[in-house]
């Protein structure tokens, strides 16, 4: 992929690369040593993307096999690939992928906590509209 973002010469990315491919010969050389991190679905390699909804979607589509997408903490959205073993998280902002509409205003109780009294509240009523990120992928767990 000839792709680059300002943060990420072709440079830059071709020394990444090679240091990827040093570590994994490394690995291999040394199975006495443990590996930097156990790849699984608890920890994955991650790769932060607070880029772009295209840039995410180039990451969604080129991922093998079965994807998992989810929203965490409702702002983040997270997709899970795996190159065998080693399971790789995408991480964006929601806001980045997806059009936060309010559909309208609720009012809320807030219960009273040490010295502050009860209060209500207004909060509004958000829904997101999310287009699909991995649309034309055969294999898509969501």
């Amino acid at each position: 992929m000839s792709h680059s973002t300002s943060s990420d010469t072709q440079a830059e990315r071709a020394a990444y690369i090679a240091g990827l491919r040093q570590l994994a010969d490394w690995l291999d050389a040394h199975p006495d040593v443990e590996t930097p991190w156990t790849g699984n679905d608890y920890d994955p390699l991650q790769i932060a993307v607070w880029t772009s909804k295209e840039q995410l979607a180039t990451i969604a589509k080129a991922l093998p096999g079965k994807v998992e997408k989810d929203y965490s903490v409702d702002s983040v959205l997270r997709l899970l690939g795996r190159f065998d073993g080693l399971h790789v998280v995408a991480y964006a902002g929601r806001d980045r992928v997806c059009e936060r509409v309010v559909t309208g205003i609720e009012t809320v109780t807030v219960p009273a906590v040490e010295a502050k009294p009860e209060t209500t509240e207004e909060r509004e009523i958000v829904e997101w509209r999310c287009a699909p990120l991995l649309a034309g992928r055969d294999e898509v767990a969501s």
